[in-house]
This record gives structure tokens, C-alpha cells and sequence, in this order.
């Protein structure tokens, strides 16, 4: 046993070997202040390094000095890497700029490389071409050419935009205020919002008989969204404040450009609307009507399955409400028309209806407003 324990100590280094790779070469006036450190040291072991001494006090000041001034040059010494970017750009000079990202604690570069050319990025600001986007008019199936409100319009967004609306959706952390809305949610299928009116509609066959749907079409849903509307709805969200000021400088100043056969238009601004097409879109329409579904939850309008609310099946603009009551199905219906006045969105008079299903036909008038709401 002796013996393996007297050629472990011969083979294993008793002190660290020196690694390879560049030294750290300090300023003068770096190298000043760490010597006095150094000393200030010494004189402080000397006397038993007590932490009340004050030689401890004088050695806390001097660090405290030496790493404002390592902070000072490695701040200059960035400034210079971008300059010499900026002024003289290459490939070295870039890799070496991720080289430093990677031998660091930072995980982010506001630095980027697009088509060649280098773009650096400003604190908490968007760049303008995450902003922009190619708007392309497509055709509602079975529809006709040459109306112009029988096309939708679908934003392509550049890749990096793209790429960061990806990587902002999680940190934004949005979740959803009530359990009806399967439109664009993880772990929800918008089946189960048929499901639910199936269910609803065969349990009522079974005791009063009456059963009523009221199917709502809001007009271009996507693009009407008001953002300064929107942007006091993501407050209530609780997500971090500069996130939100992040996502109100994303929709500041949106740009698109329509493309139409071979042409592509001048760029124009957008001033209302979520992009149909946009990572972030669907998620932010969601914020900006569940409201409205989470008000009738609360005042228990709408049907119930045993003691389970299931008035409101919803996905994403698409929401159906449903009564066994005509009286409550009006109440819904006033409760809509406010929330679509204060919202600054029309309901569709034509596409909006209510579907009877009960064995005895009402002749009960619903109206939405001042629009008489069609029956089928």
C-alpha cells in the first residue's frame, strides 16, 4: 500500500501546470493600483488580518479602485473592436468579437451579420427591418376575384424578425386567462371547442329543450386591433416592464410593402392590427379579446355543464356563445356590442347569426345594437 501511495505522489503534479494561451498584459496604470493592492496586503497579513483593521478598510477601497478601472478599459477596448468593424470590416474582426462573447458570462451580442454587412443593435430598441414586411393579398377560397374584400393579407416578416419574435414569446410568458379559448394554445385542439357544443347540446336535449348559438364574425378581426389598446391590455399580462417597453417599440413605426404580380409597392406605415403571418400575432389577439371572454365567465352568462362554465368556446377570433335562456343570449349580445364599441372592431351584421336548435322554434328578436341579428 506504501508503495502505491509513493508513486501516486511521483506521478501527480503537486502544483498546477501553466495552461497555454494569451497572458493578460495590465495598463501602467492598472499595474499602480493592483502593486498597491499587493502591498496594502502584505502589511495587512502582517498584523493578523483582522476585518476591522484599517489597513482592511484601505485594501476593500483599493480593490473597489481597481475594478472601476478595469471596467473603464474593457469598456474602451469594446468601443475600439466596433469601431475598427464599423470603419474596417472583415471576417477576423467579427469571429473575434464572437470569440469574446463565448469567453465571457454574456449570452447576448448586439451585434448582427446580415447579407454581409454589420448592424449593431441599441439598447432595448428594434431594428427597423425587424419592422418592415412584404404584405401579399391572398384569396378566400371559393370566392371572388375581383372584389377586393374577398382577399386576406399575409405578412412575410424577414428570418432574423422572425427569429426574434421566437425567442421574445418566451419571455413575454403569456398565459391565458380563461380555459375556453383552444385557438394557437399548447396542449389544446380547437376540436374540443366543438366537442364542447356537442356535449352542451346533448345534454340540454334531455331537459328543457332549449338551446341556442350565437356564432360571431368580427370584421378583418386581425387588423383592427387598436395598439395603444392592446398595449395597456399586455400591462395587466405582469410581464417584466422593459419586455413591454420592447414590444411597444416592435409595433412603433410597422412598415409593409404590398407585392402584386411582379411589383412591389413603396413602403407605407401600419398604424392598427396584429400581421396575419407574424410569430407573435395570434398570441397577442388572444390578449387583446380574452377580456371580453373572461367578463360573461365572471357573471356566469352563458351555458353551464353541471356546475363547469362552457358558455364561450373559442378559437383564437372565432367565438361561439351559447344559452339554453333568450333572455341571457341578449344580455351576451349587449355585453358584445359594448365591448366591440370600447374596442374600436365592427361585427360582421351578415355573418353574425343564431342557430336555434330547439325542438320549438323561438320567435324571440335578438338584436346586436341596432342590428337585428339573423336566425337560422
Amino acid at each position: 500500500m506504501e508503495a502505491i501511495t509513493n508513486a501516486g505522489k511521483k506521478t501527480i503534479p503537486t502544483k498546477l501546470l501553466q495552461t497555454k494561451g494569451p497572458k493578460w498584459k495590465a495598463s501602467p496604470e492598472v499595474l499602480i493600483i493592483l502593486n498597491a493592492c499587493r502591498e496594502i496586503y502584505k502589511k495587512w497579513q502582517s498584523v493578523g488580518k483582522t476585518k476591522d483593521h484599517v489597513l482592511a478598510i484601505e485594501l476593500k477601497k483599493e480593490k473597489k479602485k481597481l475594478r472601476s478601472k478595469l471596467r473603464a478599459e474593457q469598456a474602451l477596448d469594446r468601443q475600439k473592436l466596433y469601431q475598427q468593424i464599423i470603419d474596417n470590416p472583415n471576417t477576423q474582426l467579427f469571429y473575434r468579437l464572437i470569440n469574446r462573447g463565448r469567453n465571457n458570462n454574456r449570452t447576448t451580442t448586439n451585434c448582427l451579420k446580415t447579407n454581409g454587412e454589420y448592424m449593431f443593435l441599441p439598447e432595448e430598441k428594434v431594428p427597423t427591418s425587424f419592422k418592415s414586411g412584404i404584405l401579399t393579398p391572398v384569396l378566400i377560397k371559393d370566392k371572388d376575384s375581383t372584389e377586393l374584400g374577398n382577399y386576406r393579407g399575409i405578412t412575410v416578416t424577414p428570418v432574423t424578425g422572425k427569429t426574434f419574435e421566437y425567442y421574445f414569446l418566451t419571455k413575454l410568458n403569456l398565459e391565458s386567462k380563461t380555459d375556453l379559448q383552444f385557438g394557437f394554445t399548447k396542449g389544446l385542439s380547437p376540436i374540443m371547442a366543438s366537442l364542447i357544443i356537442s356535449e352542451a347540446r346533448y345534454e340540454e336535449k334531455k331537459g328543457s329543450e332549449k338551446f341556442f348559438i350565437n356564432i360571431l364574425d368580427v370584421k378583418s378581426a386581425f387588423d383592427v386591433v387598436q395598439h395603444y389598446i392592446l398595449m395597456d391590455k399586455m400591462i395587466d399580462q405582469d410581464i417584466h416592464p422593459v419586455y413591454w417597453k420592447i414590444l411597444t417599440e416592435l409595433y412603433n413605426d410597422l412598415t409593409s410593402k404590398v407585392k402584386w404580380l411582379d411589383g412591389i409597392s413603396t413602403p407605407f406605415n401600419i398604424k392598427q392590427g396584429v400581421r396575419q403571418g407574424g410569430i407573435l400575432s395570434t398570441h397577442l389577439y388572444k390578449v387583446f379579446v380574452q377580456d371580453l371572454l373572461v367578463e360573461l365567465e365572471e357573471n356566469a352568462l352563458g351555458y353551464h355543464l353541471g356546475n363547469v362554465y362552457a358558455g364561450t368556446p373559442t378559437c383564437a377570433d372565432d367565438i361561439a356563445f351559447i344559452s339554453n335562456n333568450k333572455n341571457e343570449l341578449q344580455i351576451i349580445l349587449n355585453v358584445l356590442s359594448r365591448y366591440a364599441n370600447e374596442h374600436h372592431y365592427t361585427i360582421h351584421p351578415r355573418k353574425t347569426q343564431i342557430i336555434d336548435c330547439s325542438k320549438t322554434k323561438s320567435n324571440f328578436k335578438w338584436n346586436l345594437g341596432e342590428i337585428n341579428i339573423r336566425i337560422s
